[in-house]
């Protein structure tokens, strides 16, 4: 769950950046990855990801993906990455992203990972959004 919530924490640091400072960049993001056909995006993004764990010395059964500093479907660049990252936690942050993207308002500030404890110290993963 750390390495979920440190993803997220990065991927919440880049929304607001692009949110703040790219608005325009951020619309565009959107709009194209919400316009284009799902699986031609889907296989952008693969392509994009493959590239970039070769480059970044991603092996075979190491667990690790290449992680976007922003999700695509969350508006980021599709070749902009910030290494490599725990698969489970990239792939979770990723499927959340698929459901949460209508949320996502460019010019505003967002809190993805909120900083309150629960009676039993644990979240479920859809908590942190």
């Amino acid at each position: 769950m750390k390495k979920f919530a440190e993803h997220l924490a990065e991927q919440n640091l880049e929304l607001n950046r692009m949110s703040l400072f790219e608005t325009d960049a951020l619309k565009l993001n959107l709009l194209n990855y919400r316009s284009a056909p799902k699986a031609t995006m889907e296989k952008l993004v693969d392509k994009a990801r493959r590239k970039a764990n070769k480059f970044l010395g991603g092996k075979k059964g190491d667990r690790l993906d290449a992680a976007h500093a922003l999700d695509s479907v969350a508006g980021g660049y599709i070749n902009k990455f910030i290494g490599l990252r725990d698969g489970w936690a990239n792939q979770m942050v990723g499927a959340l992203w698929k459901k949460r993207q209508g949320l996502i308002q460019p010019g505003k500030i967002h809190t993805l990972v909120p900083g309150v404890s629960t009676k039993n110290g644990f979240k479920t993963i859809d908590e942190f959004f």
